[in-house]
């Protein structure tokens, strides 16, 4: 008799469960890991094209549109962007008081990156889970930004 015996079927099934189970978590932290690098990309670019803007104009931290910056930017749809915020696939990005950041849109809990005096952060307004992923650590009574439609920040992360 050739094949395989239900027991063997069951035991294969299993453990292909269990594997799964253990890889899906971390498959799901390298993706959001690699869409934060591309944010801070994105956000790098913004900041230095906003410093050297701040420059020309002889400003500190002033909230300029995106069309009056060296660099240009495109949405999710491909179209140059204007004003002070817009959409990607995965990220809204919006200046405020002079300092670019990148909302999540598509994971929950979400999370915030942005710039606070040079450094580099990451905020959630539920739990810590994204930030300490991506290495951050808890910062105190570090001042927070907020973003269009969000309440109060109650949690601060900063390297």
């Amino acid at each position: 008799m050739k094949g395989f015996t239900l027991i063997e079927l069951l035991v294969v099934v299993l453990i292909i469960g269990i594997l799964s189970s253990v890889a899906l978590p971390q498959y799901t932290t390298a993706v959001e890991k690699s869409r934060a690098a591309e944010a801070w990309t994105t956000l790098k670019s913004i900041k230095d094209a906003l410093e050297i803007k701040n420059m020309e104009a002889g400003t500190t931290n002033a909230d300029y549109p995106f069309e009056e910056l060296s660099v240009s930017f495109k949405d999710e749809n491909g179209a140059d962007v204007s004003g002070t915020s817009f959409n990607t696939k995965y990220f809204q990005y919006f200046i405020e008081n002079g300092r670019p950041a990148a909302y999540s849109r598509k994971t929950s809990p979400y999370y915030v990156l942005s710039f606070n005096e040079g450094r580099r952060t990451c905020f959630e307004t539920s739990s810590n889970t994204w930030c300490k992923k991506f290495g951050f650590n808890s910062h105190g009574n570090a001042r927070c930004i907020s973003w269009p439609g969000a309440g109060d920040c109650t949690d601060c992360w900063t390297e």
